[in-house]
């Protein structure tokens, strides 16, 4: 009985010595121009980070060069200020590590852009006789767009 006793406890003291990701990163959503943070918590001895960004083929580890757009890519917390509409969809990871553990990665998050609509067809002018029907129509691109037409009937 005393030697499963002293077993159990190696094992648990081996799991604590190897630490775990107790937060991964999450999936964010923001408007360009905002500010954006991924955020991973460990249980790690020592732990040293290194954030990575996906460019379609392999893993980009970000690094200092980086540092207009990336703050914090050897911390726990990536931040990128002023987002552009370039990052939609981007994947981003945290690569972690320990004298104690081999490498391990957090899970792969998004970040999704919002863009602001963009009209590139004004609707134009009609004059028609009573009783007759037009149409009007307008360009626009951006993202879940819905219209709401208006009537401006010679009032402010």
């Amino acid at each position: 009985m005393k030697r499963v006793f002293t077993f159990i406890l190696l094992l648990n003291s081996c799991i604590l010595a190897f630490g775990q990701i107790t937060k991964q990163p999450k999936d964010t959503t923001l408007c360009k121009g905002g500010d954006a943070t991924f955020k991973v918590n460990v249980t790690y001895s020592s732990p040293s980070f290194h954030w990575q960004k996906w460019n379609g083929t392999t893993w980009d580890t970000l690094n200092r060069n980086n540092i207009a757009l990336y703050a914090g890519v050897i911390t726990n917390s990536l931040s990128i200020s002023n987002v552009s509409d370039t990052l939609n969809n981007s994947m981003f990871r945290c690569k972690i590590d320990s004298a104690k553990t081999s490498v391990k990665s957090s899970n792969s998050v998004k970040l999704f852009v919002n863009v602001a609509p963009s009209i590139s067809l004004n609707p134009t002018n009609s004059t028609q006789c009573e009783g007759t029907n037009t149409t009007f129509s307008v360009g626009a691109s951006g993202a879940g767009l819905t219209y709401q037409w208006q009537v401006n009937s010679g009032s402010s």
